[in-house]
């Protein structure tokens, strides 16, 4: 594949690049949020996760109702 890479100019080209952004993300600072803003995150996805999704709920009743169907229609024309 390094062979590949280094003979083709293309790939050449493409290997070089993904090498400098490499570079360039390495050589980045830690970014660490303010202790409140991590506060404020984790309290939102704690209530979040409390709070039962009503579309969740949807789904699942739209879910059930369709399984109740296609079984009554495969039930109902297996009928002689």
């Amino acid at each position: 594949m390094r062979v590949h890479a280094c003979a083709c100019p293309e790939c050449k080209r493409l290997l070089s690049e993904l090498k400098l952004v490499r570079n360039v993300l390495g050589n980045l600072k830690e970014y660490s949020p303010r202790a409140t803003y991590k506060l404020e995150l984790s309290n939102c996805l704690q209530h979040a996760m409390r709070k039962p999704s009503r579309r969740l709920w949807a789904r699942s009743l739209a879910l059930g109702i369709t399984i109740v169907v296609v079984l009554v229609f495969l039930l109902w024309s297996a009928q002689p």
